[in-house]
C-alpha cells in the first residue's frame, strides 16, 4: 500500500492531517481502482467526481509528490501528469485515503463476476455488480456522503452539481438513481 511508502516527515501535534510527506523508495505504484479525472485539466479529486477521463485499474503510475493539499502523479506509459486534490470533506488521513487508490500490486480481478468485469472495463456501474466491483469500477464513495461501506446506498458525484446513488440488495447493485 501507499501507506507503507509514505513516511510522515513532520506532524503538528493534535492535527488530524499530516503536514508533509516524504516519498520513500521506488515511487512506481499501480492504481487500485479506475480513476476518473477531468482530462482537460488533468485533475482528480478525493471526492471522487466521476469525470470524463478514465485511468484504468492496474495502471502503473509514479507518485511525484504529495502534501496536505494534493498528490501529483504521472502515468508511466504516457507520461501524462495529474493532480489529485484533497478536498475538505476528506475524513481519513491522507496516507490511508491514498492507500485505497494506489498500491504496490494490482488487485486480483479473477474472482469477480462478468458484470463486475464489464463495469470495471467501462468505468461504469451496472446492475448485478458487487460492491467490490463498483469500488474498482468507479472508486470509493465520498466518506462524508457514505460513511459506511456496509450501507445499501452509496452516493457519488459526477461533478460538483450532479449526484447519483447506487442501491444494493445483499451486496449486489439493484439500481442506480440520478
Amino acid at each position: 500500500m501507499l501507506v507503507s511508502m509514505l513516511a510522515l516527515a513532520g506532524a503538528v501535534a493534535g492535527c488530524s492531517r499530516p503536514t508533509r510527506y516524504v516519498i520513500e523508495g521506488d515511487t512506481q505504484v499501480f492504481t487500485l481502482t479506475n480513476l476518473h479525472p477531468d482530462e482537460r485539466r488533468g485533475v482528480a479529486y478525493s471526492l471522487n467526481y466521476q469525470q470524463d477521463g478514465l485511468i484504468p485499474v492496474c495502471t502503473p503510475v509514479n507518485v511525484d509528490s504529495v502534501d496536505q493539499r494534493e498528490l501529483h502523479f504521472t502515468v508511466t506509459a504516457s507520461g501524462r501528469q495529474y493532480r489529485y486534490l484533497f478536498t475538505r470533506h476528506l475524513r481519513d488521513a491522507i496516507d490511508m485515503h491514498m492507500g485505497r487508490y494506489f498500491g504496490p500490486n494490482c488487485p486480483d480481478l479473477t474472482a469477480l463476476s462478468d458484470a463486475d468485469r464489464a463495469g470495471i472495463q467501462q468505468g461504469q456501474v451496472f446492475q448485478g455488480m458487487s460492491k467490490q466491483g463498483v469500488i474498482i469500477a468507479i472508486g470509493y464513495p465520498p466518506e462524508h456522503a457514505t460513511p459506511s461501506l456496509d450501507s445499501d446506498q452509496w452516493s457519488y458525484w459526477r461533478n460538483s452539481h450532479s449526484r447519483f446513488v447506487v442501491h444494493f440488495v445483499d451486496g449486489v447493485v439493484s439500481g442506480i438513481q440520478d
